[in-house]
């Protein structure tokens, strides 16, 4: 594990702006990946009719290409897990049919799914929900999700889908830059409020998996030749208890059109779009 960690960290260290290389305007720009990516309930939808992926047209992705001028696909969907990167997911397209030739940059924010990680936070909320005492015999809190944490199959598999994916990027778009965006930072390790819903050992469980997360997609990144945004370190200050937080917790609202529970927020899309603007504009010509 050591070892698992320490790749990871050469990682993070070797995707600095200092490497990246700038896109011309209207480079062709694919994004991927999960709910984490595409946002939904922040803002107006980006597809017309609205579907099930939830994509906002002010995700990192959106916000992102307005500001290199970059002409973007965006296949990220909610709910997909990494396999879904290289395979079909009933109605949705594998995302990797997005990718061409010409593609010049594609962002990847997958894994989360894989390893259940906002299953876990649901159904310890759930269960730790607090009910009136007159209504507590009405509840049947067994109806909560079962709470299983990911196995060490799931996440040695979530790693070999990853490194699958990112190969397959390159062998169809050799000139792409990938950037692996990691999940936003949702829970510090010993920092609690009423926003969470989640007792302290919840914390400490889900705190420990989004390590697990981080490192396995910076290990995947390294092993197959992409680039990292450590967005997990850079709104670590921004988490549901934060201050100015990039995340919601349990009080979001479709009424604020500010994204769905335990989820990124307006705020968190736009610093993630100004961070990847920043990693991409800075590099070498």
């Amino acid at each position: 594990m050591r070892a698992f960690m320490a790749r990871a960290a050469i990682a993070l260290a070797a995707a600095t702006p200092a490497q990246a290389r700038p896109l011309p305007p209207h480079s062709g720009y694919v994004a991927m990946g999960s709910s984490f990516g595409a946002g939904p309930w922040i803002g107006t939808s980006a597809d017309t009719p609205p579907n099930r992926c939830g994509r906002s047209a002010a995700n990192y992705a959106h916000v992102l290409a307005r500001k290199l001028q970059l002409d973007l696909a965006d296949v990220s969907c909610s709910g997909a897990k990494a396999e879904h990167i290289l395979n079909p997911w009933s109605e949705v397209p594998p995302q990797i049919a997005a990718i061409t030739p010409k593609t010049r940059l594609v962002t990847i924010t997958a894994g989360g799914n894989d390893l259940n990680y906002l299953g876990l936070v649901g159904a310890m909320a759930c269960r730790n929900r607090k009910i009136d005492p007159q209504q507590e015999a009405t509840i049947d809190r067994a109806a909560c999700a079962e709470i299983v944490p990911p196995s060490a199959e799931d996440k040695a598999r979530l790693s070999g889908t990853l490194r699958s994916a990112i190969a397959r990027v390159h062998a169809v778009a050799p000139r792409a830059r990938i950037v692996m965006v990691q999940y936003f930072t949702l829970f510090n390790a010993g920092e609690n409020c009423t926003r969470t819903g989640l007792n302290d050992a919840d914390i400490a469980v889900l705190h420990a998996l989004a390590r697990d997360l981080a490192a396995i997609t910076a290990d995947a990144a390294q092993a197959a030749g992409a680039e990292i945004l450590p967005l997990d370190t850079a709104s670590r200050r921004h988490g549901v208890c934060a201050t100015s937080p990039w995340v919601n917790g349990n009080d979001a609202s479709r009424d604020r059109a500010d994204g769905t529970f335990f989820h990124p927020n307006t705020a968190g899309m736009a610093a993630t779009a100004d961070l990847l603007a920043k990693a991409i504009t800075k590099g070498r010509s």
